[in-house]
């Protein structure tokens, strides 16, 4: 069965919005609040055709929201799955099954909608891989004898080739809720010198991912053109303690009976003290050619300098069109520092690094170094990642006693690019210090000459286009007639009976964005909240948003709202500030 194919899609609990009840109101409070409102609005009501035509919609919003909630069946699949519910074809029958069973079968209706929705969200997702050998650049002069230097020039870069190429793709498949299966095929190829195609390797490695519970997951893959290898991999958090664990069990050896205990990895993370986000991580690996014992302690500390950082009433903003307002992007992260030791034959050593991740940005940087058996090893790195995690760009220089090298990741929709770039093969500080400094100036001068300008054009453009849209839109006008024609009447005569009583009188209310950026995206809803007074009471539900409300509408779509209302009790005058999902009741005790 389908129900009202046509609806138009709001936000949660929004048909308790339209009858100003919490979703736990009886069926007596619906009818009851239905006939006051349907009173309240009928078009009949109303002495001129504009104000006819404004109460003619509402009241039929009134009724839809009553059609609903009154109807017990439609009212269990509106509050499981929502108005979008309400368009599904549903398993014939079902409004005749007892209540526990309804509820179970919309919540397996309900799984395999989400289930199909990740399924048109997943993609597949390839990467390729070059490898490039660019030490040709930067090798003294008389390797390259010439007369010019251009000639030189073309030299060098005639000499930079390839030493890895690959290619790798992964398909994803979702089995259930917690289940999900993939299958990687990947293609290596090592061009030899002089331009052949080498050496050539191909794999292909099934794997099943299933969530046991939100703390505990496990995952199993083996490679299927090899010789049979199962890889186990299991991972624990509790929110103190982090347990990662692996191991690769391989056919040929259990047959053969040696009794010996397959090759593991363990790493346990824990917060070493209650109030403080300090974690100590101790990593046990055998799985590689060189087992290796780690020790290491990260230490983080979030940093917030945007203004009234420090309140309780600032709300979150890590959504896109937050952070698009925002013009504070480099006063909000977290940074750490790192400090450990690693038991690994030559390659023990000491290692320490620093970081900063700027949340607004997006932008993740950090330099460490290690110093060890064979020298100093030094690495800086720099990330950032779009809103939606689909579109990112990292790079890392690493200098050693081998050499420098540079890594860049360009990632987009799934697919990913891989740049390992050699440009040295010997020690040389000095190479990897402008290597470096390159990005490091790059990014600087695109932040400040690039990236400040044009979010400060979208900052206004947004507003100025939202501003505009909510201005011309119908729900803006229809709330402006509410309040002139219909509400207007019933505030007035509220103020007059609270007046008389010194009860309840609404002063001033506006509604509208929370956010010190686009604190102008409000509008004035006294008249509605004033025709919300009954008895010298205010009381709206939470748990829903408030633009649903006869004479409100929303000003600011998809930024966090707040309700602040300026009244007088008893003589004494009060204010008051509800976020938007949060419950109105007045006066405070």
């Amino acid at each position: 069965m389908s129900v009202n194919s046509a609806a138009e899609i709001h936000g949660q609990n929004y048909y308790y919005s339209v009858l100003n009840l919490p979703p736990t109101a009886s069926d007596y409070e619906i009818r009851d609040r239905y006939r006051q409102l349907s009173i309240q609005y009928h078009p009949d009501k109303q002495r001129d055709e504009p104000a006819k035509e404004i109460s003619s919609k509402q009241f039929l919003k009134i009724q839809k929201a009553y059609q609903v909630l009154s109807d017990p069946f439609l009212r269990i699949v509106y509050d499981t799955l929502g108005e979008d519910g309400l368009q599904i074809e549903l398993p014939e029958g079902l409004n005749e099954r007892p209540v526990g069973e309804i509820k179970s079968e919309l919540i397996m209706v309900k799984r395999n909608v989400e289930a199909r929705k990740l399924e048109r969200i997943v993609r597949p997702t390839n990467r390729l891989t070059l490898g490039v050998d660019a030490t040709p650049l930067f090798q003294r002069d008389h390797d390259y004898p010439s007369d010019s230097h251009f000639s030189a020039a073309l030299s060098r870069i005639r000499s930079i080739n390839l030493f890895n190429v690959g290619l790798r793709h992964n398909v994803q498949h979702v089995i259930s809720e917690k289940t999900r299966a993939s299958l990687t095929s990947a293609i290596v190829l090592r061009p030899t010198l002089g331009g052949s195609t080498g050496r050539g390797q191909t794999q292909i490695v099934g794997s099943l991912r299933h969530l046991y519970s939100p703390q505990l997951n496990f995952e199993l893959s083996t490679p299927l053109l090899a010789r049979p290898t199962l890889t186990c991999k299991a991972n624990y958090t509790d929110g103190a303690n982090t347990v990662q664990a692996q191991t690769r069990i391989v056919a040929w050896s259990l047959s053969l009976g040696k009794g010996v205990a397959p090759p593991c990895s363990l790493t346990y993370s824990r917060r070493l003290f209650p109030n403080s986000g300090t974690q100590g991580v101790l990593t046990l690996d055998a799985l590689s050619a060189s087992p290796s014992l780690s020790v290491n302690a990260v230490v983080p500390k979030k940093f917030d300098y945007t203004p009234k950082a420090n309140s309780e009433e600032v709300p979150s903003d890590d959504g896109p069109s937050t952070s698009l307002l925002s013009g504070y992007v480099l006063v909000k992260g977290t940074s750490f520092y790192s400090l450990g030791v690693s038991l690994s034959g030559l390659m023990s050593g000491v290692r320490s690094e620093f970081g900063i991740m700027f949340s607004r940005l997006a932008l993740d940087l950090r330099i460490g170094g290690t110093l060890g058996v064979l020298g100093l090893t030094y690495w800086i790195s720099g990330a950032w990642n779009s809103s939606d995690q689909r579109t990112g760009v990292d790079a890392n220089i690493n200098s050693s006693a081998q050499g420098v090298a540079l890594t860049i990741n360009l990632r987009y929709l799934g697919q990913n690019l891989h740049l390992p770039i050699v440009l040295s093969a010997e020690h040389d500080p000095q190479l990897a210090f402008y290597t470096s400094m390159v990005p490091t100036v790059a990014l600087l001068l695109g932040y400040h000459l690039v990236y400040q300008p044009r979010q400060y054009r979208k900052r206004v453009a947004y507003k100025q286009r939202l501003r505009k849209e909510v201005e011309s839109s119908l729900e803006y006008r229809e709330a402006l007639e509410i309040k002139r024609s219909v509400l207007r009447d019933v505030a007035r005569r509220h103020t007059d009976a609270e007046r008389k009583i010194d009860g309840l009188v609404v002063e001033k209310a506006i509604y509208g964005c929370s956010l010190e950026e686009a604190r102008d995206l409000i509008v004035d809803v006294t008249t509605a909240v004033q025709a919300l007074v009954n008895k010298s009471q205010l009381y709206i539900p939470g748990r829903q948003t408030k633009s649903g409300l006869q004479g409100f509408y929303d000003p600011a779509p998809n930024l966090p709202k707040v309700l602040k209302i300026w009244y007088s009790f008893r003589g004494r005058r009060h204010y008051a500030e509800v976020d938007d999902s949060f419950a109105v009741v007045l006066p405070l005790e």
